[in-house]
This record gives C-alpha cells, sequence and structure tokens, in this order.
C-alpha cells in the first residue's frame, strides 16, 4: 500500500498522540504539513509545544487554512462532519489510513466492544516471543500510534492493531491480512444515531479484504454470529471466514486448540482464545503460546487490585467505558460492592445494570457530566467531583465492601483519558491507605 506523499499538501486536525505521530510520518515522506487544533495553547503541555514549533500550526480554532491541503488527517476523536471541513473537497482519511498505506509488514488488526485491548496486548507478547522473521510491533488504539508503527516496521516485521470505530470511519485501502472481530454491543451512542450505525463503522474493517486474507469472528455474540454469516455471504473475492467461539462448535475452540492447558485458567476466554486462534495461523508453536499466557499479567485499568484500607479493597477498571464492561466487573466480583460510576455520557443504557446492582451493591455513588442520568436509573449519591467521590465511596464500603470504579462513560469531562482517571484513582487509594 505504499503511497507517494512527495510534496503533498496534509492538514492534520487535532495535535494529540495520533495527530503528532501522523505530523512525523507524513513530514518524513515529504508531505508539506500543517496542523490546526481547537484547543488554545494553554491546554498542551510544554513537549507538545516544542514539537508542533517545527510545523506550520494554528492553536485555539480551525481557519479557512485547513481547507488548504490535498489530504486532511483526523485525529479519532474529531468526527466527519467537524464544520471547519464543511467545505472541504478533498481526501479526509484517519491517521489508520495514513499508517496502512506506509506500513510494509502484513497487518493484524482487532476491534470490538470489549476486549480489543486486552486481546492485542496479549496477542502481541505470544508473537514477541514467537514469531522468529522480525519485529513485532504493537499499535493502533493501544497508545502507540500506528503511524509511530509505520515509522519502525520492516517487510518481514508484523503489526498487531488494536482498530476503534472512529479510526475505522475514513479508511479507503487498509487492508489487514487478518482482522479479528470480538464482539458488538451498544457503545458511542454520543457520537453515533443507533448501534446500527456504530457496527456499520466497525464493519469497514472487512470492507478490503480479499482471499487469502482471513476474518476471525467470535460467534458468542449475537451480532458477531449474524455478521459471520454474512461475510459468508460475500462474493468469491471476499476473505476467508474463520470463527471462534467457547460454547459453540466453531473453526477455533478450547479443546481443538488446546490439548492440555493452554486456556485453562483464561479469566476472559473469548479473548484469549482470539489470540491463541491468531498465533497459530501464524504458525506459533505451542511452548512459545503457553509461556506468554502463563505470564499475562492483565491489563492496567481493567478490574486492577489496587489496595486495601480498613478492610474495603479497591478495583480500577477506569477502562470500562461502556455497560457492558461495567456488567462483566461486576460479574467478577464479590458482594457487597460500592460502584463509582460517570463521567462523560456516551448515551449509554444504564437501565441494563438495574439487576446486578440490585443484587451486588451496597450503593452507587455517581460524579461529573453523567451524573444525574446514572442517579435517575440506578439510584445512590451524587457527587459532583471525582475525588471527592472516591473519599465517599470509602465511606459508603466500610468495613466491609469494595470499591470498584467501574464508569460506564469517558473520562473527557475531567480527565484527559481512562488511563489518567484510573490513575488519580490509584492516588487516592494511596492517600486513603497513607502511603
Amino acid at each position: 500500500m505504499a503511497f507517494s506523499f512527495d510534496n503533498a499538501r496534509v492538514t492534520i486536525l487535532g495535535w494529540a498522540r495520533s495527530g503528532r505521530a501522523a505530523a512525523r510520518l507524513a513530514s518524513a515522506r515529504g508531505a508539506r504539513v500543517f496542523i490546526s487544533d481547537a484547543k488554545p495553547r494553554d491546554k498542551f503541555d510544554e513537549e507538545a509545544l516544542t514539537e508542533i514549533a517545527s510545523f506550520d500550526h494554528e492553536l485555539g480554532g480551525h481557519t479557512a487554512r485547513v481547507l488548504d491541503a490535498d489530504i486532511v488527517i483526523l485525529s479519532p476523536g474529531i468526527p466527519t462532519d467537524v464544520p471547519a471541513l464543511a467545505e472541504f473537497k478533498g481526501k479526509i482519511w484517519s491517521e489508520l489510513e495514513l499508517a496502512a498505506r506506509i506500513i510494509p509488514c502484513p497487518i493484524v488488526a482487532i476491534t470490538g466492544t470489549n476486549g480489543k485491548t486486552t486481546t492485542t496486548t496479549l496477542l502481541g507478547e505470544i508473537l514477541k516471543k514467537g514469531w522468529r522473521k522480525g519485529r513485532v510491533h504493537v499499535a493502533g488504539n493501544i497508545g502507540t500510534a500506528a503511524a509511530h508503527a509505520a515509522e519502525e516496521a520492516c517487510p518481514d516485521d508484523l503489526c498487531v492493531l488494536e482498530i476503534s470505530s472512529f479510526q475505522l470511519e475514513t479508511i479507503r485501502a487498509f487492508r489487514p491480512r487478518i482482522a479479528v472481530w470480538l464482539n458488538l454491543r451498544s457503545d458511542h451512542l454520543d457520537r453515533y444515531s443507533s448501534i446500527e450505525e456504530y457496527q456499520a463503522a466497525k464493519e469497514r474493517i472487512f470492507m478490503n479484504m480479499r482471499d487469502p486474507d482471513i476474518a476471525i469472528v467470535n460467534i458468542d455474540d449475537p451480532r458477531s454470529a449474524e455478521l459471520a454469516d454474512r461475510l459468508r455471504a460475500r462474493k468469491q473475492d471476499g476473505p476467508r471466514i474463520l470463527t471462534i467461539s467457547t460454547i459453540e462448535s466453531a473453526d477455533f475452540t478450547p479443546d481443538a486448540l488446546c490439548q492440555d492447558r493452554i486456556l485453562n485458567a483464561a479469566k476472559s476466554p473469548e479473548n484469549l482464545l482470539a489470540a491463541v486462534a491468531v498465533a497459530r495461523l501464524l504458525q506459533i508453536g505451542e511452548p512459545d503460546i503457553q509461556a506468554s499466557l502463563d505470564s499475562f499479567q492483565g491489563l492496567p485499568h481493567r478490574i486492577e487490585p489496587v489496595g486495601t484500607c480498613d478492610g474495603v479493597a479497591f478495583y480500577d477498571d477506569s477502562k470500562a467505558t461502556n455497560v457492558h464492561s461495567v456488567e462483566a466487573a461486576l460479574k467478577r466480583l464479590d458482594p457487597p460492592i460500592v460502584l463509582l460510576m460517570g463521567g462523560r455520557d456516551k448515551g449509554e443504557n444504564y437501565r441494563e445494570l438495574h439487576r446486578l446492582v440490585k443484587e451486588k451493591c451496597r450503593a452507587v455513588v455517581s460524579y461529573g457530566e453523567a451524573a444525574a442520568r446514572i442517579r435517575e436509573t440506578l439510584g445512590g449519591d451524587i457527587v459532583p467531583r471525582f475525588d471527592d467521590a472516591v473519599r465517599h465511596s470509602f465511606r459508603l464500603a466500610r468495613p466491609d465492601a469494595c470499591v470498584l470504579l467501574s464508569p460506564a462513560c469517558s473520562s473527557y469531562d475531567q480527565f484527559t483519558d481512562y488511563a489518567a482517571r484510573g490513575n488519580r484513582f490509584k492516588a487516592l487509594v494511596s492517600e486513603l491507605r497513607g502511603v
């Protein structure tokens, strides 16, 4: 998918992680880069301001200069209907599309509403241990921009990319060698008008795949099972469809993949099954797979135990930004639970948690912009500021409950991202413990 950017005019909207990586990559390929971000200068740290100084740029708003471009590259958080681009007639790409046109090696792409970060991380660990041909680059929505991987990748390498629906909205030529579809739940309904629109954005991951590409679909999820049937019905030039399941007959099941103990202790069996299926397709041996599973510690901010104070255990599940992730966390923990939810509302149906909250929770504490909607549905207390909400949750949990931060919302009302929210939670727990 090599593409010449020599002397091309490229506007990049958004000066965050993906925008910065896109600017470096496009500039290194000979493009004339202009950067525009709506946030004012005082919202950026010194490192970001130092780097942007080497590019033509504007901060504090988008002017007509953004239209003087052959290609506009959008950061994932910026929708395609942003007013600044209303009159733009050129190409609009995501940073993923830019990276994919330059990455010289095979791409394994993983998407789904829940579990994609765990699957991507675990698969990366397995491949780093077992892939002998070259390096393995783990990037995408996971924290390292795909464009950064494109700067470093060589033909014998592998790129494992976590892919979000936002990144897929503006792809044109992106074509993974293997694509994994984990599940589909309601999410991002603040951006999409319906779950069907959200699903259509995600399904673009298969748009350019052809034989001998492989699509792996988890059929334990009803919407995903229906998707597998539709993909099989595509014309002859579509990808090969393989299925995974922990409960149904499928191409990959725990029993079929592992004669011994390879998936026996799986806390998230669908995620592990997907990672192992890809590893097997790439001819990674069982010893390397098993060694990676044995050493895998899970992810930070995903039902992560962060300490105990006065008999109260604290769990950081800041990455749970939708109702179904919260549901999974509540099922994992023993009652009584004080559930801490809130942040920026994404249009989630909190009522889906009502039964579990009634069964397992001593109290619900909500904070931030979504607090009123959460209390209206699930009851409990509103404490507007995050720090105060954590302390209030601790008081309600004493002497024998746990505090679960599982927000069901984005972090952007009070934090830059879910990791910053989770790290603040950990710091507050340390303060309570006197550490």
